[in-house]
């Protein structure tokens, strides 16, 4: 569908700080979820896209990239174990 965090979900996103990103794109590559995106000459975050693994962090010689914590509206719940997780999971299927 073109939304990565739809299966695979985390309570951070990719963030980028704009005075430090120089452009160079070292970072594209990393995303394998297309999330790092040129747009007009500057490097955005689609925030629809990240998935928050944080794998293109280490690649930005800037260290313009870092995580943040996603807003609790956004962030997925964890369950605390298999049985809860099974629960969640069932109240899916029978919504």
């Amino acid at each position: 569908m073109g939304i990565a965090n739809v299966v695979a979900s985390s309570p951070f996103v990719n963030q980028l700080d704009p005075e430090r990103c120089i452009v160079c794109e070292a970072c594209l590559p990393y995303c394998q979820f297309d999330a790092l995106e040129l747009n007009n000459g500057y490097t955005r975050v689609n925030q629809q896209r990240c998935v928050g693994c944080g794998v293109c962090i280490p690649a930005c010689p800037e260290e313009a990239l870092s995580l943040a914590r996603r807003p609790n509206e956004q962030a997925t719940y964890i369950p605390r174990d298999f049985s809860e997780w099974a629960a969640m999971r069932s109240s899916f299927r029978n919504s």
